[in-house]
């Protein structure tokens, strides 16, 4: 058991199953210091050095796509003069397809970013394609896989065309500097994860196969697959190299059926986080999407970016959770008890919790023996009935 310090969160995240109901709806994973400790059983460990904001864009049927809040800041973008001489000895088509020298580009606003890459559920919501689920040298496919196949920057820009039109969300591809920012998440090292391969097995699937999103642990900022899987498109075209600092670049032209290649692949020397292919063109082969959405100032599905002081609010930390969270309630009225209701994503009720008589209560809510998905808190708070969800990832 662990106690975190204030706004550190520790959890750990076996599988996504994006089949299910996701729906965060702006949910954040919060903690004071003064009235909730979090107490969380952890198996490998990973630790956020920073508060994660999740959200979803709904597809509609059941299916839909998490989103992750990436933070506003500034990095060196490209590999560094170490990386590349060693980039350069491997020859010169290798050294074209990267950024060097580095050069330091500043992101000034925070913008979403998807958990995992798109799945072929996912895909095929918005766009018609079958699910792939022949079995093939690279082992079967399904809806929880990548979609790869016949994905071209075409089809890759039509789709989150499609999904901005059906959420009215602005929905695009990220641009090259958001991705890179957003897969480093604040390290300078090589990988992610650090300099060396001594770790990659936590967080890139074997080399030479294709893994359901999610199967491997998250970077930093909550990005599933980042490194390894499948080569993720952006929306910039190829571009030369800046030699003086950026803010916010984009570097599309207008060539809508070319877009730069980021996200490693399935070969082990494809996994640093500043490794790309400047461009391809026209069909796609092994290639997929990871959106991003523009922040407006408000979460994705409504305006509940927090509450007023002694307004009454529910809310789960940490979220998601595995396998334990604390459900707090603030606003209650003194020496009156409230009863909180949990329910799966069926809407069968699962367990039954009671509150203490105190203005703030703080619930220990253990879900060790209940599968993974998206859960319903419901509490009556005098007149006033709160709501949220939990997201519980085994």
């Amino acid at each position: 058991m662990l106690q975190c310090e204030p706004w550190v969160y520790i959890y750990h995240r076996k599988h996504i199953d994006t089949g299910q109901r996701f729906g965060f709806k702006g949910v954040k994973m919060q903690r004071y210091l003064k009235s909730v400790i979090i107490l969380i059983i952890l198996t490998l460990p990973f630790t956020l050095n920073a508060q994660l904001t999740y959200d979803t864009l709904d597809l509609g049927n059941g299916i839909s796509i998490p989103m992750v809040l990436i933070p506003p800041g500034t990095f060196m973008m490209g590999p560094d003069s170490l990386h590349c001489t060693q980039i350069a000895a491997q020859g010169s088509w290798y050294l074209n397809q990267v950024q060097c020298p580095q050069h330091q580009v500043t992101i000034t606003k925070p913008y979403w970013l998807g958990v995992t890459e798109v799945t072929q559920a996912q895909f095929a919501a918005i766009m018609g394609d079958s699910i792939i689920t022949y079995s093939t040298s690279r082992n079967s496919r399904g809806p929880n896989y990548p979609a790869y196949l016949n994905v071209s920057p075409t089809r890759a820009r039509d789709f989150c065309s499609h999904v901005a039109e059906l959420t009215g969300k602005p929905v695009r591809l990220p641009t090259d500097a958001e991705w890179e920012y957003a897969c480093r998440a604040g390290t300078t090292t090589k990988y992610f994860w650090g300099e060396t391969t001594v770790q990659q097995s936590l967080y890139v699937a074997p080399s030479g196969d294709f893994s359901q999103v999610g199967s491997r642990q998250p970077n930093p900022w909550g990005l599933y697959d980042i490194a390894g899987n499948v080569w993720e498109y952006v929306g910039d075209n190829n571009y030369t190299t800046p030699t003086v600092p950026e803010t916010d670049p984009n570097h599309y032209n207008g060539a809508y059926n070319c877009a730069i290649l980021r996200g490693g692949g399935i070969l082990d020397n494809w996994y640093w986080s500043a490794s790309r292919l400047a461009q391809v063109c026209g069909s796609g082969a092994d290639h997929t999407i990871r959106v991003a959405a523009d922040y407006t100032g408000t979460n994705i599905i409504n305006n509940k970016t927090g509450q007023k002081r002694n307004e009454r609010s529910i809310h789960c930390s940490p979220n998601p959770f595995n396998p334990s969270t604390t459900i707090t309630i603030n606003g209650l009225q003194p020496q009156v008890r409230s009863v909180v209701k949990i329910y799966n994503g069926e809407g069968s009720l699962v367990t039954t919790l009671n509150t203490g008589s105190s203005e703030h209560a703080v619930i220990f809510w253990n879900a060790a023996n209940l599968p993974s998905g998206m859960y319903y808190i419901r509490a009556v708070v005098g007149s006033k009935v709160l709501r949220t969800r939990a997201l519980l990832l085994k």
